[in-house]
């Protein structure tokens, strides 16, 4: 019995515990946004129907920028210079809780004082697309809540193992033999007819020749000294000397 009121008294505790988390705004869980600010259409003149800046031309336009605040913390845009459709396409990162106001303004950069363009506010967990607040005809905002990814392990796929195939020795190769060229294949001519052999006379042996002697040197025969002939002392018998026999005339 005792046992079953503690069990009660603990359901109820807990319970009650959980709806204070929900009604206190103190006890919601604080969550992680990407505010960006990204572009905003002003009014061509003031709520007093005056311009925004003095000078000619461009020069009475507006210079833009925003700033807003959400848990003690304020952010600010950079200043677009005289225009009423100013851009900026910034994003920063705001930890708050989803009941947390988000608080902005849109303002005129001046040197002494900035004028206030129009300002609004709203839950962070809530917020439009499109905000419309004072001479501010449109100013977009979004919010998008980030979830903090969770580390996942990658899944490794299961391969099927093989069953091992015993390897085979393997066997030397042959070295490849060269192949030779093929070598094209020449008609043949015809044949032809060879001419009968005439017989070879027989060749006479040559007579060895004789050697020939050397020739012996001629020696000059030395000059014939004539001989002087001695005449006879006798004279000689006298010959009767004939006559000249004539001619017949």
């Amino acid at each position: 019995m005792l046992l079953s009121r503690s069990l009660r008294w603990l359901l109820c505790s807990f319970v009650f515990a959980a709806s204070l988390s929900y009604a206190c705004p103190s006890h919601a869980q604080t969550e992680t946004y990407l505010v960006t600010v990204v572009d905003a259409q002003i009014a061509p003149l003031k709520q007093n129907k005056r311009r925004w800046d003095g000078g000619f031309g461009k020069m009475t336009l507006p210079d833009v920028f925003v700033q807003f605040e959400i848990g003690g913390k304020r952010y600010r845009t950079t200043v677009i210079n005289n225009t009423l459709l100013p851009s900026w396409k910034m994003t920063w990162t705001v930890q708050a809780r989803p009941d947390e106001r988000i608080y902005i303004k849109v303002l005129d950069k001046d040197l002494s004082d900035n004028d206030l363009i129009g300002e609004g506010d709203g839950l962070i967990g809530q917020m439009p697309p499109k905000l419309f607040f004072g001479q501010v005809l449109s100013l977009r905002i979004t919010v998008e809540k980030v979830s903090p990814p969770k580390p996942v392990k990658p899944v490794v796929p299961v391969v099927p193992v093989k069953p091992i195939v015993p390897v085979k020795p393997v066997v030397p190769v042959k070295p490849v033999v060269p192949v030779k060229p093929v070598v094209p294949v020449v008609p043949v001519k015809p044949v032809v007819p060879v001419k009968p052999v005439v017989p070879v006379k027989p060749v006479v042996p040559v007579v060895p020749v004789v050697p020939v002697k050397p020739v012996v040197p001629v020696v000059p025969v030395k000059p014939v000294v004539p001989v002087k002939l001695e005449l006879p002392t006798t004279k000689p018998a006298d010959v009767p000397t004939s006559r000249p026999v004539s001619s017949p005339k």
